[in-house]
């Protein structure tokens, strides 16, 4: 059964490099469990590469692969709320030390979802005279997605 994108939350939790994975969530921002708010577009993009092994010697006639490194990015844009803590602590970790990251979960059904600790690479706020302020980010994962439960 497809799911709602309209139901879909994102949390978020600000930490460095190697900080172990939040475990429960309460462990994300707010009281308790508060979503970033104004979010209304979303990609969230594991990916994994391919390495070519073959060679001269090759007698199958067809490319031999095998799986390399886990990566992957997330992109989130929408309406900017500048006194939500998602959105600030998203914006403190791309300002901040070399080693600082962030936890951003997605929660697919209203109980369960993914996380992934990021490193923010990009940071744009946005405004038109006809418009509204709007922000988006880009962060890449600094390790695999888990699965998450239990909002």
């Amino acid at each position: 059964m497809a799911l709602a994108g309209h139901e879909l939350e994102v949390y978020e939790k600000s930490s460095t490099f190697g900080t172990a994975a939040p475990t429960a969530p309460a462990d994300y921002v707010g009281p308790p469990n508060l979503c970033i708010d104004g979010i209304n577009d979303v990609s969230f993009g594991p990916t994994r590469e391919q390495l070519d092994m073959t060679d001269f010697c090759s007698t199958t006639g067809s490319r031999e692969r095998f799986m390399g490194l886990k990566d992957g990015t997330i992109s989130l844009s929408g309406d900017y709320e500048s006194a939500d803590l998602g959105w600030q602590e998203i914006e403190t970790a791309f300002n901040g030390a070399s080693n600082a990251t962030c936890w951003i979960a997605f929660v697919w059904d209203g109980a369960a979802g993914h996380h992934v600790e990021c490193v923010v690479a990009s940071f744009e706020i946005s405004a038109s005279v006809d418009g509204k302020v709007e922000i988006s980010i880009e962060a890449n994962f600094t390790n695999a997605p888990a699965a998450i439960s239990g909002f």
